[in-house]
């Protein structure tokens, strides 16, 4: 079986039941996301972060907080782009894993 035949078959199992959901967090949601959906959940991500940060009293936050935030606002596309290519490849590493355990075990 082929990593992609794997993939279709792990989406068809996880559509049949009630607990998965598309848009969700888990590595197989990840890898079926678009891209534009994987970037929109990763801006709705740097925002709220952002948002909490800048929504603090000054004398409560420390430097390094403040330091994010002025480093974080100009390059938020560089990390937007970067959190959405590390959490694919890191759905993808987690699925090749599942296939190959999974077909180690069939082998047997």
């Amino acid at each position: 079986m082929t990593f992609k035949e794997y993939i279709a078959m792990r989406t068809a199992s996880a559509l049949e039941t009630s607990y998965f959901q598309p848009e969700g967090n888990s590595a197989l949601a990840v890898y079926n996301k678009s891209l534009f959906a994987n970037l929109r959940h990763e801006c709705k991500g740097l925002y709220q972060d952002i948002k909490y940060v800048a929504n603090q009293p000054v004398l409560s936050c420390e430097i390094g907080d403040l330091l994010a935030l002025v480093v974080t606002v100009p390059l938020f596309p560089f990390f937007v782009m970067s959190r959405a290519y590390c959490r694919s490849s890191t759905a993808e590493k987690a699925l090749r894993k599942d296939w190959e355990f999974d077909s180690i075990e069939a082998k047997k």
